[in-house]
């Protein structure tokens, strides 16, 4: 539940990781400003400290965050490991495979292309 005062008609709902106050997900967009809203928990989020962020949604700037809570996982710690690029000369243009293993709840998975020498990254490859 929420409170709010002055001209917010509907209100954004989203995930944060209290630890790095990194975005995690969104959970409603457009949710009616009417103080209360079930929401469902994400699964693949990694074991921790929480909070929600309340945001209209005509006014980026007009926020409320909630208390921490805590989430954990039903199975195994959702993790992302073993990744392999059988070829280690790629030309520009081409068509890489990469495969990886992970366990536990991993909905989806980003790959990123990195310059070795001084780690900056370079583009999302997917």
């Amino acid at each position: 539940t929420w409170q709010s005062q002055g001209e917010v008609r509907k209100v954004g709902i989203d995930l944060y990781h209290r630890r790095n106050l990194a975005y995690a997900d969104s959970l409603k967009v457009d949710a009616p400003n009417d103080g209360a809203c079930s929401v469902r928990v994400p699964r693949g989020l990694l074991p921790g400290q929480y909070f929600l962020r309340i945001t209209s949604a005509a006014n980026s700037r007009v926020t409320a965050d909630s208390t921490d809570f805590t989430v954990t996982c039903a199975g195994p710690t959702p993790a992302v490991s073993q990744v392999v690029v059988p070829q280690l000369i790629w030309h520009g243009g081409s068509r890489q495979q990469v495969t990886w293993q992970s366990q536990g709840e991993v909905r989806k998975v980003g790959i990123d292309l990195y310059h070795r020498r001084n780690l900056a990254y370079a583009d999302s490859l997917k």
